[in-house]
């Protein structure tokens, strides 16, 4: 083996040789390309919206204007006007400002109302020509558009051009300091799109995704690429065969900066030993645990910042392993090993060790027994074909190593949810190798006992609830067992209602009144009707007609009420015959 890695010892690994890495100077100037004296904020506007940017707006949305115009003759924008550079320019200004007033819709920033009013909208451009702006930009001729079945299909073919124009003045007019890095980004967007992408960590959550290179001191952009989906074909330029495409993403941005000594920092993402071996740039970057790369990492823990027993006591055990495996190469004659070798022979020896004890257990399950002892070790061993006579002399050698046993750390106890009663012990009559009695609560009832309810307004809905439910099924039997009415006359099944009939009433003394209201009462009606006589005397020869009039309609109320009393319909107050009211005079 070569001599690369310090083997570990009973006391722990032995300390490696420190050196200082070689670091190139950083040999780019940075800071900001073009001479920004005098400059105003219109200005450093123009620099990322040059004019042949704006020109290129304008070709392209009279283009598409025109094309959609002539497939579409009646359309609402059919008086549309070519634009120009300076209303392109207006257009975008308004789109800007939007961007921080942020109101509801866009017609609400043409709105009159008090609480949207916004004068400056209305000043620059009518709704209805922003609107037609709107509809219309473009930035590519459709029409020269690839099929989706053609090798260079492009799925941001409308959009390249803003996304190569950008990314060209992102690295002309500014060169980052020392420290870079690349990440992704999320940009806000609910709307049909194949290759949206969901990202719980990000603030917008939901959107498309970029791939960004930025400085790490100011978070300016130097260039992106967007996310297109996992059939994105990516060949950057001069870039390694051996990497795969989260590494040519990093090689794509980082491309135009190599040779410069940058210092440049991923996640474990993008972070491997082919992509960074291929930088000439100095590379930091995060691993995930268990990678295929690095598989003598940690075992991955379960949670973020914690380990459990269970780990600990993992952990300890395979840095066992790696001291025995150490020690027996130290017997072998070597003095050094690589890791990854002693990480396999430690892996090896695990796996054999893990195959031992399953089939021991194995046997002695076979044998009803719980817990192995020797034998099933030593059955095991000779089937997987070893000569346990040679043991006793190997184990006597001079020159091994005697190792301590890792640590064993309990498990916590976890509170039982159900506990009634105590654990009881075998019998006599019951083997000890049997397993144990289950837990008490499984075969002994246990008595629950609610609280008793005190609040008082669940009382009362709890009452009234049931006496509802008492009332409707008291109903219900009564309307089955019993003789039943209907409350209309031509149909008699819709509506079935208890038939009510004249029986005497058990509780009926308690709602009469009493002698004293009687004689109360009795008085009352006296005296009304000795007035009532007076009047009747002094206006007899007034109202004789009406007399007559009077005992007409009586007569008739007592006929309809007998033909009422005949029928079986219920007391209905809508089909009771009309009464006409008595007509008093005034002395």
């Amino acid at each position: 083996m070569n001599q690369r890695t310090p083997l570990r010892t009973p006391y722990g690994p032995r300390p490696p040789e420190n050196y200082e890495p070689l670091t190139p100077d950083f040999v780019a100037e940075s800071g900001i390309r073009f001479d920004t004296t005098g400059l105003t904020e219109i200005d450093f506007f123009k620099v990322f919206f040059s004019e042949d940017f704006v020109n290129l707006m304008v070709e392209q949305t009279n283009l598409y204007a025109r094309q959609s115009l002539e497939q579409n003759t009646g359309s609402s924008y059919s008086n549309w006007s070519p634009v120009d550079a300076v209303e392109m320019m207006q257009f975008w200004g308004l789109m800007l400002h939007m961007g921080l007033l942020k109101e509801p819709e866009i017609q609400q920033n043409w709105s009159v109302d008090i609480l949207y009013n916004t004068p400056v909208f209305r000043m620059v451009m009518v709704q209805t020509r922003f609107e037609a702006i709107h509809k219309f930009l473009h930035y590519s001729d459709n029409a020269q558009c690839p099929a989706q079945d053609d090798p260079n299909f492009d799925r941001l073919f409308k959009v390249r051009p803003v996304i190569e124009h950008f990314n060209k003045k992102f690295g002309e007019v500014y060169v980052p300091k020392r420290d870079i890095c690349v990440s992704e980004s999320l940009v806000h967007f609910k709307g049909r799109l194949r290759f949206c992408q969901y990202l719980p960590s990000k603030r917008a959550r939901y959107g498309i995704k970029l791939y960004k290179l930025c400085e790490s001191t100011s978070g300016y952009t130097y260039s992106f690429r967007v996310y297109e989906g996992k059939d994105t074909r990516i060949d950057p330029p001069e870039c390694p065969p051996v990497l795969v495409v989260s590494e040519k993403i990093v090689w794509d941005l980082v491309h135009p900066l190599l040779d410069k000594s940058y210092h440049l920092y991923t996640d474990n993402f993008y972070s491997s030993i082919p992509l960074h071996k291929s930088l000439s740039a100095r590379a930091l970057g995060t691993m995930k645990e268990l990678n295929s790369i690095f598989p003598f990492f940690s075992p991955k823990r379960s949670g973020r910042g914690s380990s459990t027993p269970a780990d600990n006591y993992i952990l300890a055990r395979r840095r066992t392993l790696q001291v025995v495996v150490s020690s027996l190469l130290t017997e072998a004659g070597f003095d050094s090993a690589e890791k990854a070798a002693v990480e396999t022979l430690t892996e090896m020896l695990q796996s054999y060790l893990t195959e031992v004890g399953r089939s021991a257990k194995s046997y002695c399950e076979h044998t009803a027994r719980t817990q192995p002892t020797l034998p099933d070790i030593v059955v095991t061993l000779i089937e997987m074909g070893f000569n346990v006579d040679t043991l006793p002399a190997y184990a006597k050698r001079s020159q091994r190593m005697v190792i301590t046993a890792p640590p064993v750390t309990n498990n916590p106890v976890v509170p039982k949810a159900l506990i009634a009663g105590q654990n009881k012990p075998h019998p006599a009559h019951i083997p000890s190798h049997l397993p144990e009695f289950p837990d008490p609560h499984t075969y002994i009832k246990t008595p629950t006992c609610r609280e008793p309810v005190a609040d008082y307004q669940v009382l009362r809905e709890k009452a009234a609830s049931q006496r509802r439910d008492v009332e409707r099924a008291l109903t219900r039997f009564m309307a089955k067992t019993g003789e039943t009415q209907s409350l209309f006359k031509d149909d008699t099944s819709t509506f079935p209602l208890i038939a009510a009939r004249p029986m005497s009433i058990p509780y009926l003394n308690a709602l009469l009144p009493s002698e004293l209201e009687l004689q109360q009462i009795e008085e009352t009606d006296s005296s009304e009707q000795d007035d009532q006589t007076d009047n009747e005397n002094l206006s007899m020869h007034l109202h004789a007609d009406d007399s007559g009039a009077e005992k007409e309609n009586s007569s008739v109320l007592q006929q309809n009420s007998m033909k009422g009393s005949e029928e079986t319909l219920i007391d209905n107050p809508y089909l009771r015959p009309v009464k006409k009211p008595k007509l008093r005079r005034k002395k």
